[in-house]
């Protein structure tokens, strides 16, 4: 009988202290997970395809593009409810504002698009829209192909000498023919008939034939009362539509970049009154009746708003 007791006790003090040991809290409590950390710690809201921006009035929306390319060009849909301007000390940014506000009676927001060409060929679409503001900062990225290309030196043969000298010789006529078109401008400067935008004004001189390439001479002036940057001449085939009774008025309906063998343009940045003369260098594509070439002189503070003279 005792022998029963004492068994019973010691059951009683093994599920007592094993009580007391499970109500207690653990002396090591496992630690509560940190946050996790933002996917930008800078700020900027990375932009994924299709690109949608959405905007309010009195608020400015800031775009970056990768540092390895550089915008050429910014074309707006609506201009009468949005504005946009690269940044002209860094042309990797961009500015959109919405400067109206919706008519309150309209059945929807205001949408348009922006389309941002860039140095390396890219061209970025993005659909800007009036509403709730969700970011006020983004980033853009994509692969640039051109940075990624192995350069391999040519590989010279027997077979293949008549040509590179060929080769060598249209190089050095197209050479002779720029100076000889940059002489002619230095000679003989034009005052009248320029074409103006965005502080500029500028002159078509030549257009001139060597083989299956054309050459265009021009000049531009700065005919404001501040400093501007000049950024590299572009040429756009521009698909046109005439309007109007007497068919006068000319609607750009598309234009396609056109690639350009060469371009010359000297000196980047004017000075108040200053002049830059300009020759560029391109095998003119076949194109319709109503197509035009066009040749771009962008002011880089206005990129949206170039100089555009009709070559033909």
């Amino acid at each position: 009988m005792r022998k029963h007791k004492v068994l019973i006790l010691l059951l009683t003090t093994v599920f007592f202290n094993a009580g007391v040991s499970f109500s207690q809290p653990s002396k090591n409590p496992a630690k509560s997970p940190r946050p996790a950390a933002k996917a930008n710690s800078d700020g900027l809201a990375t932009l994924a395809p299709p690109y949608v921006i959405s905007t309010l009035p009195h608020f400015a929306v800031w775009i970056q593009f990768p540092k390895a390319d550089t915008i050429r060009r910014i074309a707006l849909g609506d201009r009468n409810y949005f504005a946009v301007e690269a940044d002209k000390n860094d042309p990797h940014f961009a500015v959109v504002k919405q400067t109206l506000v919706p008519h309150p009676n309209g059945s929807q927001n205001i949408e348009t698009n922006m389309l941002v060409y860039m140095a390396s060929g890219t061209v970025i679409d993005i659909t800007l829209r009036s509403g709730a503001m969700q970011q006020t900062a983004y980033r853009i990225d994509y692969p640039l192909a051109e940075r990624n290309r192995i350069l391999r030196a040519p590989v010279f043969t027997p077979a293949a000498l008549p040509q590179a000298a060929k080769k060598r010789a249209q190089e050095r006529a197209s050479e002779l023919l720029k100076k000889r078109l940059i002489g002619e401008m230095k000679i003989s400067r034009k005052r009248a008939g320029g074409v103006s935008a965005s502080g500029l004004v500028s002159h078509l001189y030549r257009i001139q034939r060597l083989g299956a390439f054309a050459f265009v001479s021009f000049d531009v002036e700065n005919t404001s009362s501040m400093v501007i940057d000049l950024e590299s001449p572009e040429l756009n085939l521009a698909t046109v539509h005439k309007r109007g009774k007497l068919r006068k008025k000319t609607v750009v309906l598309n234009a396609e970049p056109i690639r350009l063998a060469a371009a010359w343009l000297s000196p980047r940045q004017l000075q108040p009154g200053g002049r830059a003369l300009g020759v560029v260098d391109f095998e003119p594509p076949a194109h319709d009746a109503n197509q035009q070439i066009v040749l771009d002189i962008v002011n880089r503070a206005i990129a949206d708003k170039p100089v555009e003279i009709r070559i033909e």
